[in-house]
């Protein structure tokens, strides 16, 4: 059942505003959802990064347009979404589909996508994939998903390390914490610092209550990401498939990892006229941290007249 909550997430918050929490039935359960906003109104789907979850953007809506209808949700294995079945490799084509199910849900033909990290790189492929459905493209801190030409040397590594995991994790009772705990230890575990309130406002969606204390709500096996079908050639003509507008805001601590690590791929995206980079100031989760920066900027793009592009 839905329940309307009110945003407190930040004392400096500029604009509360109502979210109701929904849940979309797929085939191995559910994948939960906070949205913001008239269902009238124009659709924007937001997808979260690896191992983080809606709350991610809870900052950022209030700086984003009122007449959106803005649908963040928790990816498969995420927040409070089910996990995808045991037994099984997590694969990246699974996690486009998802995305894909979210969208028939909703019967939109055509919608909004914004999305930080793992997020935006799902964003990428689904607009290049059915370019027909996305209006205009944001992708916060990401350019494209890791693709490697050693494959075969890391596929028998990796999978040891999950049937490893798989076999522990059978063994034991998952942990439990208290909150100040489990909130340093995700704060350990991250590849950029976050402020005080936005861990706060990211962690509570990850945690379920275990014994007396907490405990993760994350797959586990989402530390060995998802597999990836396709190699670095394939990659770029894949991506050279998007027709949409598109926005890519780079963190400056960020800025000398994608730029060694995608330099093929922001080439491509360089030579596209209907492209926009911006950089600015500060860590991988600058919109969460810093929401009053990141907001603005998206706002811009996603209410500009596209022959202004």
């Amino acid at each position: 059942m839905s329940k309307a909550v009110t945003s407190d997430d930040s004392p400096n918050d500029p604009n509360p505003l109502t979210f109701t929490e929904i849940e979309i039935p797929v085939p191995w359960g559910k994948i939960a959802a906070k949205v913001w906003g008239a269902a009238d109104n124009i659709p924007l789907l937001a997808v979260h990064g690896l191992q983080d979850n809606a709350g991610t953007f809870d900052r950022l809506v209030p700086f984003l347009p009122k007449h959106f209808y803005i649908v963040c949700i928790d990816l498969p294995g995420h927040g409070c979404s089910s996990h995808f079945p045991s037994g099984f490799v997590l694969h990246y084509m699974d996690y486009i589909l998802s995305v894909r199910r979210v969208v028939d849900f909703f019967k939109w033909k055509q919608f909004y996508f914004l999305g930080h990290s793992y997020g935006a790189q799902l964003g990428a492929y689904f607009s290049a994939f059915w370019p027909e459905h996305i209006i205009k493209l944001v992708m916060l801190d990401a350019i494209s998903t890791f693709v490697y030409s050693d494959f075969m040397d890391r596929f028998p590594v990796s999978s040891s390390r999950l049937l490893n995991m798989e076999n522990r994790i059978a063994k034991k009772q998952p942990p439990a914490y208290s909150f100040e705990e489990a909130l340093q230890r995700m704060l350990e575990s991250r590849i950029s610092k976050l402020t005080d309130d936005a861990a706060k406002t990211l962690i509570m969606r990850s945690l379920v209550k275990r014994n007396n204390g907490v405990g993760f709500s994350t797959d586990q096996r989402l530390k060995f990401a998802a597999w990836v079908p396709w190699g670095p050639e394939q990659n770029v003509n894949i991506l050279q498939r998007i027709r949409c507008p598109q926005l890519i805001v780079l963190a400056s601590q960020s800025l000398p990892i994608l730029s060694q690590s995608f330099s093929r791929e922001m080439k491509m995206f360089r030579s596209r006229r209907n492209f926009t980079c911006i950089v600015v100031d500060g860590n991988h989760d600058v919109h969460n941290n810093q929401p009053e920066i990141v907001g603005p900027i998206v706002t811009k793009f996603f209410t500009a007249d596209k022959s202004s592009l």
